[in-house]
């Protein structure tokens, strides 16, 4: 009897595409705007601080509003 074979369901996860280097002034806010681009909705923008965050939880820590200029952050894949 020949083996069946099933497809492994893809896993969805945060692909990582870029990198940004943190400067004077910016916000984890700011920086996940500027990821959606100008025709991201306001809704859409706390999933994506909250993407980059998650992403970088071992750089930044617990508080995301802690990021520090000079920081390079992984950044989430939009596609």
């Amino acid at each position: 009897v020949p083996a069946v074979v099933r497809p492994v369901p893809p896993v969805l996860t945060d692909a990582v595409d870029t990198t940004t280097v943190v400067k004077p002034g910016d916000t984890l806010f700011g920086i996940a705007q500027e990821n959606l681009g100008p025709d991201a909705t306001p809704q859409l923008l706390p999933d994506e601080v909250n993407r980059i965050h998650d992403l970088n939880r071992d750089r930044i820590g617990d508080n995301p509003h802690m990021i520090f200029p000079g920081q390079e952050l992984r950044m989430p894949s939009n596609r």
